[in-house]
């Protein structure tokens, strides 16, 4: 099982606390823009530029897309996106 939570350290007490095994994982989140073929293009840098996706989560807010990632390389993972002016979201912007 894996969850998206606003704050990942207390939602790790609080199921720790109910008995359930919890562990943080860091990933990348990143804004596409909320239209046909955004997010092809993006997963398509990350191809080329050798990143393999272990898991993913996207989901829409008006005109923007958000997406979730677990790649296997994170710090070229970043280089890659930010290369392609994708917009890299802050831990303060989720």
């Amino acid at each position: 099982l894996r969850m998206i939570v606003s704050d990942p350290h207390k939602g790790r007490v609080v199921l720790k606390e109910a008995g359930i095994t919890a562990m943080l994982t860091d990933v990348i989140a990143f804004r596409v823009a909320h239209a046909t073929g955004s997010l092809s293009k993006a997963m398509h840098q990350l191809v080329e530029g050798e990143i393999n996706i272990e898991y993913m989560y996207a989901f829409a807010q008006a005109d923007q897309a958000h997406v979730v990632i677990k790649p296997n390389d994170m710090s070229q993972c970043l280089k890659v996106l930010e290369a392609h002016h994708c917009h890299v979201l802050a831990k303060e912007e989720l």
